[in-house]
This record gives C-alpha cells, sequence and structure tokens, in this order.
C-alpha cells in the first residue's frame, strides 16, 4: 500500500510529505469511511439471503443509509481534496506529464467520483420507490 502512495505522489506532491488537508482526510477514511464500508459489505451479505420481509427491510434500510452517508463523505472528501489544490494555482499536481495528469490525477480520481454518485442514484431509487410503494398502500395518489 506504502508503495502505492508513493506512486501516485508523482502526480499529486502532496501525498508525499505531510500536507495537513491529506493527512486529515486520510484519517477520516481510515477511521469512518474504510469501517463504514466494511460494515455495508457485511449488511449486503445478510440482506442477500433473506427472504423479503421486516428483517430484511431493516437491513437494508441501515445499508442505505449508510451508503448514502458514505458515498456523501467521498464527494466531500474529493471536493476538500482538490478544491484548494484549484483555488491555490495547481502548484502540487504534475499536470506536464500526461501520464500523470490522464491516469493518475483524473481517471484514478474520476472513480471517486462517479462510483459515490452512482450508490447516491440507486439510492435516489430506492427511497423514491419506497415512498410511492408506502403512497400507494396509503391510498396517497400522485398530484394530490
Amino acid at each position: 500500500m506504502a508503495r502505492l502512495w508513493q506512486e501516485y505522489a508523482k502526480a499529486d506532491h502532496r501525498w508525499g510529505g505531510a500536507d495537513l488537508t491529506v493527512i486529515s482526510l486520510e484519517l477520516l477514511t481510515v477511521g469512518l469511511a474504510g469501517p463504514c464500508a466494511t460494515y455495508i459489505a457485511f449488511l449486503i451479505s445478510q440482506i442477500v439471503p433473506k427472504p423479503a420481509g421486516r428483517e430484511r427491510a431493516n437491513l437494508q434500510a441501515k445499508m442505505w443509509f449508510l451508503a448514502t452517508t458514505l458515498a456523501t463523505a467521498e464527494l466531500y472528501g474529493g471536493f476538500m481534496t482538490f478544491c484548494p489544490e484549484w483555488l491555490s494555482g495547481n502548484t502540487q499536481l504534475a499536470a506536464d506529464d500526461p501520464v500523470y495528469l490522464w491516469l493518475y490525477l483524473v481517471f484514478f480520481n474520476v472513480l471517486w467520483v462517479f462510483i459515490p454518485a452512482w450508490v447516491l442514484w440507486e439510492a435516489w431509487k430506492e427511497v423514491s420507490g419506497t415512498f410511492e410503494r408506502a403512497g400507494q398502500m396509503t391510498g396517497w395518489e400522485k398530484g394530490k
């Protein structure tokens, strides 16, 4: 893992030193996001074999709440990682090397935008579908 970190630091020099923003965000990642992602994976493993019912619904509610929270935190963390650098003129980013720019900085970091955005989209569909089903069960009609 340290070798990957060192390699990425060639593209974003802040990762090779003691940048306080990077350290702060990585502390949150290790302390909160990692365990949260592990628990989400555990919840998914519990949801899959369960038949429809109250227990499965409770597990799904926990999973979608945590997935939404984690995805939002990832998007916010990405913004807080790069926005200060953009505002200061990209002095720490290796934009002159096409491999570092397009592969390391753009491609690998876009994954941290698209995947959380996809999770939020799936969560939106799940939540809106749940409200729609609840509305149908109570006789609620759209548009009224």
